[in-house]
């Protein structure tokens, strides 16, 4: 009958063990994971039968394997977000009508727990802002204005970012609170987030005054009647991944 000292059984098993954990780790979706961590369950028992390991040992052997198991399937993994297929269009509001365009993503993940969304990261350029239901000279006016001091001051705030701080799964969707820094002023918000497959779609509504911006805010200036710009603005936002 083989003999194994317990430190040879302690080495080999981690090496199993480690090696086990490695392969699944590396597969994104569940069924991947349980079906090499079914092949490497069959590699550590081989190995116990073949070394002929007494009860006590067989026992630490399947707890071990046991605990790795577990490791495995709450490995959280993170998805990039695929930036040039993603959009975010922004609208906003004053007392004689309203303006919409788009503002671009930099960067972005969002992290799953056994195919649930457990958080989230974003970059958003504020460079690459554009105005949409304006053309000529009055939109390239509107879209300077917006990237002034006056509003979004991107020649010294070029990114804004939103990361997740909780997620709570409700029946059909999430709902996410999450810090949100303009202007290097950071102020939490709330929304609900539904995912489809690769695709994962929100609306945000923020209050630009939070992060001063308070051009023509009725809520700092009075008297400004039709000049008045409203201080809620809204983003529609569909991230692919």
């Amino acid at each position: 009958m083989t003999n194994l000292n317990s430190l040879d059984f302690s080495v080999s098993l981690f090496y199993i063990l480690i090696e086990s954990y490695t392969i699944s780790f590396r597969q994104k979706e569940s069924y991947q994971k349980f079906l090499c961590l079914t092949l490497c369950q069959f590699k550590v028992f081989n190995y116990l039968i073949l070394k002929k390991m007494n009860h006590k040992k067989l026992f630490i052997g399947i707890t071990l394997f046991i605990a790795v198991i577990s490791l495995a399937f709450t490995t959280i993994i993170t998805k990039d977000v695929k930036v040039k297929e993603s959009t975010i269009k922004w609208n906003a509001y004053k007392v004689t009508g309203q303006h919409y365009g788009f503002i671009h993503l930099k960067e972005g993940t969002l992290s799953f727990e056994n195919d649930q969304l457990v958080g989230g990261s974003f970059t958003v350029d504020m460079t690459s802002l554009t105005v949409e239901d304006l053309k000529g000279m009055k939109k390239k006016t509107l879209t300077k204005h917006l990237k002034s001091n006056d509003f979004f001051g991107v020649k010294n705030h070029p990114t804004s970012k939103l990361i997740f701080t909780e997620v709570l799964k409700n029946e059909k969707s999430y709902t996410i609170t999450a810090d949100l820094t303009i202007k290097e002023i950071t102020k939490p918000v709330s929304f609900d987030m539904s995912i489809q497959n690769n695709k994962a779609t929100t609306s945000l509504k923020i209050n630009r005054t939070h992060y001063n911006i308070k051009y023509r805010s009725s809520s700092f200036f009075d008297n400004l009647k039709n000049k008045a710009i409203y201080d809620d603005f809204d983003l529609e936002i569909t991230l692919i991944f």
